[in-house]
């Protein structure tokens, strides 16, 4: 606090002090409590979610080590392929065929969980001008339009675009010296569940494939570049949960 050396309770009762007297003491925004109440709908699905695609990986890898596979490139685990995905578990020795069953038996389950939490979603939370805005954009569905507004809350507290990129997350972490800029990946200080709807958003954009991870060859991973122009956001790790 002030740059001081060492750090008491009365120093940092000093300090807060002196920066009100200034009128430089940063203010923190609190949503109501409505809306703090809202979030949590959202919120829980986002774990859920993480929790049905952590599922569908380990099936994945448990199909990958007895080389077997269904001739598509869509989810596998849809009811439409689920006669051809039991057909192809009784391939599997029996105790490995009985863990998969389980595993399937509860991703249904979450499943179940998520559409709940989705039909309370549209149910408790209205259409507002706001979310018809950003479904305006390319990208958002009526879920994950919902989660955008409820984490931005109000967009006036924000003084700038970049402010409210760096709260999002969506800004990669920059290390300059002599002219020289290192782009890292995004930064990790930042509105997590906020951060995860707008990568999210790129596989839900009209005639994109859905994907289990995001970003190509053309995102930065890193490196050292003197231009100043922003860079896109960096790769995100596989495994990220589908919308």
């Amino acid at each position: 606090m002030m740059g001081l050396v060492h750090k008491t309770d009365k120093l940092d009762a000093d300090g807060l002090g002196t920066l009100l007297h200034n009128g430089t003491l940063p203010s923190v925004w609190i949503p109501p409590g409505d809306l703090r109440d809202e979030r949590e709908l959202p919120r829980t699905r986002m774990a859920f979610s993480k929790m049905r695609t952590a599922l569908k990986n380990r099936m994945h890898s448990t199909l990958a080590k007895y080389a077997l596979s269904l001739d598509t490139q869509s989810d596998i685990y849809a009811p439409k392929w689920r006669p051809q995905l039991m057909k192809l578990l009784r391939c599997l020795p029996d105790e490995t065929r009985r863990c998969m069953e389980q595993e399937l038996e509860l991703l249904d389950l979450v499943q179940a969980h998520i559409d709940r939490l989705e039909a309370r979603i549209l149910e408790r939370v209205r259409l507002t001008p706001t979310i018809q805005l950003i479904q305006s954009v390319p990208g958002p569905a009526e879920i994950l339009s919902i989660v955008i507004d409820r984490e931005v809350g109000s967009i006036d507290r924000f003084p700038s675009p970049k402010n409210f990129c760096g709260y999002a997350g969506t800004v990669p972490k920059v290390k300059g010296s002599g002219g020289k800029f290192h782009y890292g990946r995004m930064i990790k200080q930042a509105n997590n569940y906020l951060k995860w709807a707008f990568i999210a958003c790129p596989s839900r954009r009209p005639g994109k494939p859905r994907m289990w991870w995001f970003g190509s060859d053309t995102t930065p991973r890193g490196g050292t570049s003197t231009s100043s122009t922003s860079t896109s956001a960096p790769t995100i790790a596989r495994g990220m949960p589908l919308p």
